[in-house]
């Protein structure tokens, strides 16, 4: 983990730069500075993947975990896969402010099942194959 913050520095510098810039713009009475600098005070503090959770799977047989949504423990999440294959379900809106992901009557707020994908409009689903070395 520590490896993967130093070897990425740049990019938290910019992070900061950029949550920085937001800070100083927000508008009047905005929360945008607060929650600008709970994420810079843990890129400052080097408290961002400040967990560590393993998910192993030992066998020949397939399986389907539930559906979840991944980094509940960290503010930033960073999956690496070290053997075997699997494939990554990942649901998300086509904009900041899409309020189409899911087909008519079908979706919800509660239920957000990747594996369902007859409830999920065209190009709001992406399965994505992970191997040895490959990370999301």
């Amino acid at each position: 983990v520590e490896a993967f913050r130093e070897a990425n520095q740049s990019c938290w510098a910019e992070m900061l730069d950029t949550l920085d810039r937001l800070k100083k713009e927000a508008p009047a009475g905005s929360d945008l500075p607060w929650v600008a600098e709970v994420i810079s005070s843990s890129i400052r503090s080097r408290s961002q993947f400040g967990a560590v959770e393993a998910q192993v799977w030992w066998g020949q047989e397939s399986i389907t975990t539930r559906s979840h949504k991944d980094g509940a423990t960290s503010l930033l999440h960073l999956s690496i896969t070290l053997s075997g294959s699997r494939s990554v379900c990942v649901g998300a809106q086509r904009s900041p402010t899409a309020a189409d992901v899911w087909r008519e009557g079908e979706g919800s707020m509660r239920n957000e099942d990747v594996w369902n994908e007859g409830v999920w409009n065209d190009g709001c689903l992406r399965t994505v194959q992970m191997k040895p070395g490959t990370v999301y």
